[in-house]
């Protein structure tokens, strides 16, 4: 056998086996399992359960995206949030009137800095924006795709998808949620950018939520 066909043989092998590795690769990041889809929802139904999840008065939720060692927990009860940082309170909104306060600790005394913002709770789960599918007026050219729904440790989930208008035939964007189906809260989203069928970039964001919170000790 030729050194050339070795070579085109291992091309092709190599070539063979990034396809492969690609494929398993998406196949890890979108992989769902079984969803159902028998009872699919329009996107006004589903901004009506976002809505719900809008108004649930007891629970909290920690972000993934955390800085080093540095933790955030914030805590919803009653339409009234509050953020911790390490344990250390760092902001409190009463978003039934869109009053908010910042506390910073300067030199071991609290600061305070207040402001009030009349839309806070629009298209907002108390800190957690769901405008790309509610606000049809910047939007509105976004395209909703309902997934399925699926058991989730023990819990009914929905899942749906808002895919940006494409410029052209290569690139596609566009961001998944995971949503209660019970409470209509937002327990996942999954910003993304394709290039054909390859995912370039996934912001995968886990709200990690806990209903039912009994106490600011729960932190």
């Amino acid at each position: 056998m030729s050194n050339i066909k070795k070579l085109l043989i291992a091309f092709l092998v190599l070539l063979i086996a990034i396809i492969i590795v690609i494929i398993l690769r998406e196949f890890i990041l979108w992989d769902t399992g079984k969803l159902d889809t028998s009872n699919k929802m329009s996107r006004d139904e589903m901004i009506a359960l976002l809505d719900k999840g809008a108004t649930y008065p007891n629970y909290s939720y920690s972000s993934d995206e955390n800085f080093g060692d540095i933790k955030t927990k914030t805590i919803v009860k009653d339409n009234k949030v509050s953020t911790y940082i390490d344990s250390e309170l760092v902001e409190s909104s009463d978003y039934s009137t869109g009053d908010t306060t910042h506390y910073w600790n300067i030199d071991g005394e609290t600061v305070e800095g207040k402001y009030n913002n009349p839309e806070i709770n629009k298209y907002n789960q108390h800190g957690y924006d769901y405008s790309v599918i509610a606000d049809y007026e910047y939007f509105g050219k976004e395209e909703y795709e309902y997934l399925g729904e699926k058991d989730d440790d023990g819990r009914p989930v929905i899942l749906f998808q808002m895919n940006s208008p494409k410029e052209d035939n290569f690139n596609s964007a566009g961001v998944r949620f995971v949503v209660d189906k019970e409470t209509g809260l937002i327990l996942r989203r999954i910003d993304f950018w394709k290039y054909l069928f390859i995912t370039v970039y996934q912001n995968d964001s886990n709200r990690n939520v806990k209903f039912d919170v009994k106490s600011d000790s729960d932190i």
